[in-house]
């Protein structure tokens, strides 16, 4: 797998924004963002669970939410 052109060119536009959308941190920091969208007016999140435990994610994220 490789970037096409196409796609250096966004990144390289984007910079560091690139990496602002998503979430990392424990389970205080997610809540906390989570609250954050809502008060903006946020209505829905995606959930990209990944890693070798996706059941452990989903069940970690149902108890932040």
């Amino acid at each position: 797998m490789a970037m096409t052109e196409r796609d250096r060119a966004a990144v390289a536009a984007a910079g560091p924004a690139i990496l602002g959308p998503g979430w990392t941190g424990d389970a205080a920091a997610i809540g906390a963002r989570l609250d954050e969208a809502g008060q903006a007016g946020i209505t829905e999140v995606v959930y990209v669970p990944s890693g070798s435990d996706v059941a452990g994610e989903l069940k970690a994220f149902a108890e932040v939410w």
